[in-house]
């Protein structure tokens, strides 16, 4: 009868004792010992040289594995959704080291593991068919919804940062331009004070400069990739201002104006839009118990007029 139950909490036990070790034991330790004992076998005085052996478990075979895995999924899936997802990545600054075929291969591992678990979860507790079919069904979404999800935040969280760092990268680029320096020292400069996203989206810039790539291409390039509408703008207005031989300087602390009053609008637009997202745990959370407060004691008393009579 107790069968079902206690599978499971051998499963969870199984599972908590594995990441435990895992979280625990040095794994770059364990690889060296074993590798000292094949040397004395061998009758080595070093080390075997076996750098590969010494990476991390997850980028020795975690990573391999999606990849892998990734390359035959990413043959089912359409070129769409391989375009959305890579301008994702890049947007997001490839978090984790992660690519295209292993964000499909977690997204399908997902996908398929949540839905195994519902199955699971219904079958120990005894639930009705019905609803361990929803059950399923809302697994299969959840698994499909959230690596995109997780996705887009770790994007829009760094188009975020790159808005905030925009200002304070322009005045720099005015202070150096100012001092007498060209507009890819004066870049360099900004890599060089500052960090972030927005400096390292400038050194990437830089190098491809440096490979041959045409300056002008090159910041259009930045544009597009980092997904900033800020962002865009102002390196739109650089690429045309140099063309028709504006001064920098005067240009750049226009642009600087422009971006600092377009945050402070976000700013306002965020403030105003605080109270509407208040309403909802007000109405939920807050206000039940608050009429609790306030009305339960008249309840109490009209119940019990309402029991004399």
């Amino acid at each position: 009868m107790y069968y079902p139950q206690a599978v499971l909490v051998g499963f969870i036990t199984f599972a908590g004792v594995l990441l435990f070790s895992l979280l625990t034991v040095n794994s770059r330790t364990i690889v060296r010992q074993r590798l000292l004992a094949i040397a004395r076998v061998r009758g080595v005085k070093t080390v075997i040289d076996a750098e590969d052996m010494c990476l991390p478990f997850r980028d020795r075979v975690l990573k391999p594995a999606l990849e892998t895995c990734g390359k035959r999924i990413a043959r089912l899936a359409p070129l769409a959704v391989h375009i959305n997802v890579r301008q994702r990545l890049i947007q997001a600054g490839h978090p984790g080291k992660l690519q295209t075929n292993g964000f499909l291969a977690i997204t399908a591992i997902s996908t398929l593991i949540l839905p195994v678990l519902a199955l699971t979860a219904g079958w120990v507790f005894g639930l009705p068919v019905r609803s361990i079919a929803g059950l399923t069904l809302l697994s299969v979404l959840s698994g499909l919804f959230i690596p995109w999800f997780w996705l887009s935040r770790k994007a829009t969280e760094r188009i975020h940062e790159v808005d905030l760092a925009l200002p304070d990268a322009i005045d720099l680029l005015v202070v150096s331009i100012e001092a007498g320096l060209a507009m890819d020292m004066a870049l360099a400069k900004v890599t060089e004070k500052m960090q972030g996203p927005l400096p390292d989206e400038f050194a990437r810039t830089l190098n491809e400069i440096r490979l041959g790539k045409r300056r002008r291409q090159a910041l259009k390039d930045l544009g597009n990739r980092v997904g900033s509408k800020s962002l865009s703008t102002f390196l739109n207005t650089v690429v045309q201002g140099t063309q028709m031989g504006v001064s920098l300087g005067s240009m750049l602390r226009i642009q600087s104006e422009r971006v600092r009053q377009e945050r402070r609008q976000r700013a306002e637009e965020t403030a105003m839009k605080a109270p509407i997202k208040m309403l909802f745990p007000m109405v939920c959370f807050i206000f039940p118990a608050l009429f609790v407060v306030l009305l339960g004691p008249a309840v109490i008393r009209i119940i019990q007029a309402f029991q004399n009579m």
